[in-house]
Order: structure tokens, then C-alpha cells, then sequence
């Protein structure tokens, strides 16, 4: 009885043994691939690209709020004179 009981523990160790090696080979596989699709867009300019074009809208942002500024400044001033 015993020897079943140690024999289904060693199993089950090794069941687990290999569940965890199973997963940590799909877990490097995954930042392998993720690695080179970063490393493609990288080199393709993916990366400096999407960075340029947020740049650019945070830039054309402020830009709108400047000109939306200047016309209402221009609207309260020529109510005023009116």
C-alpha cells in the first residue's frame, strides 16, 4: 500500500514537473516572438514614427488651443467696441 501511495506522489510530482516545464517554454517562446516583432518594428521605424506622430498631436493641440484663444480674444474685443 505504500509503495502505490509513494508511486502515485512521484507521478503526480512529475505531472507537475511537467506542466511547469510545459508552460515556461510557451511563456519564452511568446517574449521570444514578442522580442522580434519589437525588434522588426523597430527597425522598420514603427517606434519612432508612432512617437513623431503623438509629438505632432500633442503639438497641433496646443496649437488649436492658441488659435481658439486668439479668436475668442478677437470676439470679446470687437463686443466690447460695439
Amino acid at each position: 500500500m505504500i509503495f502505490i501511495a509513494a508511486y502515485m506522489a512521484l507521478l503526480s510530482m512529475l505531472n507537475v514537473y511537467r506542466a511547469y516545464t510545459s508552460i515556461q517554454n510557451a511563456i519564452d517562446q511568446s517574449a521570444k516572438q514578442i522580442s522580434e516583432y519589437s525588434y522588426i518594428a523597430k527597425k522598420l521605424g514603427y517606434i519612432y514614427r508612432d512617437r513623431l506622430l503623438q509629438t505632432m498631436r500633442e503639438s497641433l493641440a496646443i496649437r488649436q488651443k492658441k488659435m481658439l484663444n486668439t479668436i475668442q480674444v478677437f470676439f470679446n474685443a470687437s463686443a466690447e467696441r460695439l
